[in-house]
């Protein structure tokens, strides 16, 4: 009779792996050596290193180290075992068709975080740039290195975008947040518009992708704490980066002493919504993240 039982619930883990995942398209995040990541995906393509948390880390991976590919678009959702943070690492080599660009760019990365699977707006948002960014028409590189929370709300982040000059949004921010790699002309403030919401692509609202997930979402792997109450936030980051050319032979790029990394702290959040651009790579890319509770996902 245990037989039997234990049977049928391999069984039945087969068949909702084989059918309501690819239905709904759900996707496992697929496992590749760091090389495959970078010979077999597109400029901007996303992957998280495995049993890696620090950036230094990432930095030093080797070409044999594996790595979960997120897959992109709004009709897939990447589940991911959950742990306390992730490292994103970026592909900055450029697809075959691109043109040469000798001088550095930016990511814009938008990181929208969901405690609950309930809609709602986000509440708090937090900043981030890394390092070597200045003001084209300046002399010195302005100072924020990292992260920070702003004591401005998101309206006031998103009413900074509509300002005449970066210095007036500065104030309105109470930061010296947007910028352009140091000897770079991609400036941040040029592509303000990425950052706006608008009426049929508000992602600072959760319901669209919540709506998404509530259909694709097994209910009794992500019970939660209810007791809390649900909460939305904002991190919006820009990374500056060099640019790879396409004729780079990846392990040469795998083992340059710049890769394109961005950390960050998962908190209480059960699902995210991942936005990706950059001025030199078309459209912006978006992923749909769930970070799975003791893998209960991860284990079907």
């Amino acid at each position: 009779m245990l037989a039997s039982k234990c049977n049928l619930g391999w069984v039945t883990g087969i068949l909702f792996a084989t059918i309501y995942l690819p239905l709904h398209g759900m996707a496992l995040a697929k496992e590749e050596t760091l090389t495959d990541f970078y010979k077999g995906t597109p400029f901007s393509s996303i992957a998280i290193p495995l049993k890696i948390i620090r950036a230094a880390s990432v930095q030093a991976i080797s070409t044999s180290e594996k790595v979960r590919v997120l897959e992109p678009g709004l009709d897939q959702t990447n589940i991911l075992p959950r742990q306390s943070k992730y490292c994103l690492l970026i592909n900055h080599i450029l697809d075959e068709d691109s043109q040469q660009h000798s001088e550095r760019a930016y990511f814009a990365l938008k990181l929208v975080f969901i405690d609950e699977y309930k809609p709602k707006e986000v509440d708090s948002i937090v900043i981030y740039r890394n390092a070597g960014s200045w003001r084209p028409r300046g002399t010195k590189a302005i100072p924020l290195n990292g992260q920070a929370t702003p004591a401005s709300t998101l309206s006031d982040f998103i009413g900074s975008l509509d300002l005449k000059s970066v210095n007036l949004a500065d104030q309105q921010l109470g930061y010296q947040w947007h910028a352009a790699p140091r000897g770079s002309r991609y400036n941040s403030w040029d592509k303000r518009s990425y950052w706006k919401p608008t009426a049929g692509d508000n992602h600072y609202n959760s319901e669209a992708f919540y709506q998404r997930m509530k259909i694709k979402v097994n209910p009794f792997a992500f019970l939660t704490n209810h007791n809390k109450a649900a909460r939305t936030s904002l991190l919006a980051a820009l990374l500056s980066y060099s640019p790879a050319p396409p004729k780079s032979i990846p392990a040469t790029v795998i083992s340059s002493p710049e890769k394109v990394v961005f950390c960050f702290q998962r908190h209480d959040s059960i699902a995210a919504y991942l936005q990706l651009f950059s001025p030199i790579g078309g459209m912006p890319s978006d992923y749909l993240l769930i970070f799975d509770p003791q893998n209960k996902l991860l284990s079907l």
